[in-house]
């Protein structure tokens, strides 16, 4: 694989395995023999090995993932230790699904831990912040939402119970999804509140709040 030699947002890179990993599973599709003939695990092949380049950004003290990972050198020395919820609670479903298709457990369990670090650093209201910092284990940004920076951590929650079947998963996202019920929504819409008083911070409508709709419709 022919790496870059910049950082990348480790959030964003993961969707790169994601894709590796959709496409070995389309693959290796029984009903496709014609694919079947031909295909001999490249794809995996190459997931693997990104997934590899991915684990220096899970070795902090407390299991968070730095935000930023250069595939070639790894963690830079001055990388910012700021991530955010999204970026702690969202690699699961990727990792997961690598550590199931190669039979290596590393992806998964790292991905895991990061998962329930941020989840056992809820607050009193089993809310979740937007911004933490992964060498502490402190939150910084307190104002949270269902937009950015926490978006896909709910959505994660859910898919994860659906495909690895783990009955955590969804008693996490109920006590969640509960919570943003309650601090969150305003009639039809939603805003941000503090995670800690549960109090409105910003009243306003982002587009990343788009995909709430679609997850209660499938809950």
């Amino acid at each position: 694989m022919d790496l870059p030699s910049h950082s990348l947002n480790l959030l964003s890179s993961i969707r790169v395995l994601g894709g590796l990993v959709s496409a070995h599973i389309l693959a290796t599709d029984s009903a496709d023999r014609v694919v079947q003939g031909s295909y001999k695990n490249q794809l995996l092949t190459l997931a693997e090995d990104m997934g590899r380049h991915f684990l220096p950004a899970f070795n902090t003290l407390t299991g968070l993932p730095y935000a930023w990972i250069n595939l070639k050198y790894g963690v830079i020395e001055s990388e910012t230790t700021e991530t955010s919820t999204s970026g702690c609670g969202s690699l699961i479903l990727e990792m997961g699904a690598l550590s199931r298709l190669t039979g290596d457990p590393i992806y998964e369990s790292v991905a895991l831990q990061a998962l329930c670090k941020l989840w056992s650093m809820h607050s009193s209201l089993n809310l979740v912040g937007t911004t933490v910092d992964v060498t502490t284990g402190q939150w910084i940004g307190y104002s949270s939402g269902i937009g950015a920076g926490v978006d896909s951590f709910y959505d994660y929650l859910f898919k994860a119970h659906i495909l690895f079947g783990k009955e955590d998963f969804w008693r996490m996202f109920q006590s969640a999804y509960l919570v943003v019920q309650k601090y969150f929504r305003h009639g039809p819409w939603y805003h941000e509140a503090d995670m800690r008083t549960g109090k409105a911070t910003y009243w306003q409508l982002t587009s990343l709040q788009a995909f709430w709709p679609g997850l209660q419709a499938s809950n």
